[in-house]
């Protein structure tokens, strides 16, 4: 009878050593703890992996075979691992996924504040554009209100110095440059501060013309004079000793400015040399140019965010012996940027293997058990060990696929995050640029208005007053002349600096009036009153008595006020009327409102003003 032998077993494959390329066992995204906790966590399939021992109990008496139970065993702790590391990667998606809402949600952000910033720089530019206009209309009023004037310096301070000791002074210099000059012919003179301690004296004259002659005496006086001759105190009269005097126009502090520095060129370079030497003055920049935002575009597979560094090429690296898995994260990862689209999730997620509570048993057929189906072949089990260590491979090149995505999406999310710091420091700066150059557009509005006011010191103006055919200028005068015989108030032609219509939106066409003095423009003022005082409202101050053929309308004088304070002027009488104010005028420009008789009046210089009076009233 023939011996029963067990047959040759047949070789087992070999187990690869090499582990593959792409595993890259680390998780950079979150934090280092739940790195280092997944990483731990992974099944050690590798070449330090050691044949599971084969004992009596999971083998036939020929160690050919495995038993049924102890593969069940080892399937379901296969099984186990495999959920354990699916788990993971659903961890990992979805925190790739809160990542990847983060970086929208700054680029959102950025977009904003970008827009944000453009918003306040074309502000900027539009506060810079309007300052510049304020600083001009300054610089010409100054200029028209210094026209008629001119300036003395190095003029001895005397003791006991008063107006009319400097009025007598103007006298004698024109006396001096053989110019006719009258106390009646100085609007205002007076001394300014300067940092030399010489305090030169200001002189407004009655008109222009008056002016040039002065500036045309000193010429013709110090013409083909040595220098010790030319103008000094001993012409003067004063006692004191011997110094020049320079006479010459009354400059702006802009301008000065800007003549010291002609009279400095004309030193350094000669007259003969200005042509051809200097092309070009450069003056120093009245304002920092704004250093433009950089825009730097960040680009993404699928977040498109406008902002992300773009991605560097990809290098092949060859595959070198694969060294021991280990379970600490490498520090050599280099993140490219990039986030997961939702499709790249999902096929991830599909391509995941369907290992679950649902998974049915490995069917075993009858060329991998034994006769009696209690055993499996060892080749058998090499094939679904081999199987086995594929899928694994898979899940772990997938897990390292999204570590590195989420590491990409952690660097995207701290670029964007300093972006988002540096536009908000940029942001700040312009608002504080913004609030500054308000408050400076404030003062120059303040200094526009005081200027105009002061240029209308001697005007009044003239309402309702008919225009007839082929009016001019020598008409307006007669017609000016008409109303001081009126109102009984001595007004000649040479009392007159200017006289002109203006337009207005109600075609009246008022009549503005300069005289040469304050004085004269209040005594008409005065006159008006006096004249309508005790008169019916059908008999003030009409057509009928200025002696125009025309039909009769009242005439109305006031002051000449700016079109700030003329709205002013008409916020407050309407003011007036709703409240139950008794009075509202205005003097030298100021708009002033009064409750009773005897109470104190109250001075109105914006628009807020007539707020808290309302407040206090109600």
């Amino acid at each position: 009878m023939p011996l029963n032998r067990t047959p040759p077993a047949s070789p087992a494959p070999a187990i690869s050593n090499e582990a593959p390329d792409n595993i890259i066992p680390a998780i950079s995204c979150i934090s280092e703890q739940q790195t280092s906790k997944v990483i731990a966590e992974l099944p050690n399939i590798g070449p330090e992996r050691k044949k599971r021992k084969v004992t009596s109990k999971t083998t036939d008496k020929n160690n050919d075979h495995i038993s049924m139970a102890a593969f069940n065993i080892f399937s379901k702790d296969q099984e186990k691992r495999f959920e354990d590391l699916v788990e993971k990667i659903n961890n990992i998606i979805l925190q790739n996924s809160e990542l990847k809402d983060s970086v929208q949600l700054m680029s959102n952000k950025h977009d904003e504040l970008l827009k944000r910033i453009s918003e306040l720089e074309c502000e900027r530019e539009e506060d810079k554009k309007r300052i510049q206009l304020l600083q001009d209309s300054v610089e010409n009023l100054e200029r028209k209100s210094r026209a008629c004037g001119i300036e003395l310096r190095n003029v001895p301070r005397t003791s006991g110095e008063t107006k009319e000791s400097l009025c007598n002074l103007v006298v004698n210099v024109g006396k001096t440059l053989n110019v006719n000059i009258e106390k009646s012919n100085i609007r205002e003179v007076f001394r300014v501060k300067s940092k030399d301690n010489s305090d030169p004296i200001i002189i407004e004259f009655d008109s222009v013309l008056r002016k040039h002659n002065v500036i045309k005496g000193v010429k013709e006086f110090n013409k083909n004079r040595n220098r010790n001759d030319k103008l000094n105190t001993t012409h003067m009269g004063l006692q004191s000793p011997v110094q020049p005097i320079y006479i010459s126009e009354s400059l702006t502090s802009k301008t000065q400015k800007l003549y010291a520095q002609a009279r400095a060129f004309r030193k350094n370079y000669g007259a003969h040399k200005s042509e051809g030497v200097i092309s070009k003055r450069e003056r120093p920049s009245t304002r920092a140019e704004a250093t433009p935002l950089r825009k730097r575009h960040l680009a993404t597979s699928s977040c498109h965010l406008p902002h992300m560094i773009p991605r560097p090429p990809e290098k092949t690296v060859r595959a070198s012996p694969a060294p021991a898995i280990s379970n600490e994260a490498p520090d050599n990862i280099i993140p490219a940027i990039s986030c997961i689209s939702e499709q790249q999730t999902s096929k991830v997620i599909a391509e995941l293997p369907n290992i679950g509570p649902e998974r049915k048993k490995r069917k075993v057929t009858s060329k991998t058990t034994d006769k009696n189906n209690d055993h499996i072949s060892m080749a058998a089990f090499n094939i679904f060990s081999k199987d086995q260590e594929k899928r694994f491979e898979d899940l772990v090149e997938k897990i390292n696929n999204i570590i590195l995505q989420n590491s990409e999406l952690k660097d995207s999310v701290q670029l964007m995050s300093n972006k988002h710091d540096e536009l908000l420091k940029r942001i700040s700066e312009l608002e504080c640029e913004r609030e500054e150059d308000k408050k400076r557009i404030q003062l120059l509005q303040d200094s526009v208005e005081n200027l105009e006011r002061k240029s209308r010191a001697c005007g009044i103006e003239l309402r309702n007053v008919p225009r007839t055919s082929g009016e001019t200028k020598e008409s307006l005068c007669n017609l000016v002349v008409n109303v001081g015989k009126t109102l009984n108030v001595n007004i000649e032609k040479s009392n007159i600096r200017e006289v002109f219509r203006v337009k207005s939106k109600d075609n009246s066409d008022p009549i503005i009036i300069e005289f040469d003095s304050v004085l004269r423009k209040h005594n008409v003022i005065k006159g008006v009153k006096e004249f309508n005082k005790n008169r019916n409202r059908n008999d003030k101050l009409n057509t009928t008595h200025m002696g125009l053929q025309s039909p009769v309308q009242p005439i109305y004088i006031s002051e000449s006020l700016t079109s700030k304070t003329q709205k002013l002027y008409a916020q407050a009488r309407a003011f007036r009327k709703n409240y139950g104010y008794k009075f509202c005028w205005t003097s030298h420009g100021i708009v002033y409102l009064r409750d009773k008789i005897d109470s104190q009046q109250i001075r109105v210089n914006s628009e807020s003003d007539l707020d808290k009076i309302r407040n206090t009233t109600m």
